[in-house]
């Protein structure tokens, strides 16, 4: 069972959720991380490492249609 983590911390369940503009960068790391990581990380973990804030200004927009 590998380990979803955002900055750390441990998000329970699907990562569908995550919104991933903001990740800097992924951490795959495998292998048992108990020690590390603390739960369900017996296959591994991966870690989404989002950007600092910065002082200006961004913004999205998405539109869809069906």
């Amino acid at each position: 069972m590998v380990g979803f983590f955002d900055d750390g911390v441990h998000v329970p369940g699907s990562i569908a959720s995550l919104g991933l503009e903001d990740v800097e960068r992924v951490e795959i790391i495998r292998g048992p991380q108990a020690a590390l990581f603390g739960r369900r990380t017996f296959a591994g973990a991966i870690n989404f490492v989002t950007s600092k804030p910065t002082n200006e200004f961004e913004g999205s927009v998405s539109v869809s249609a069906a």
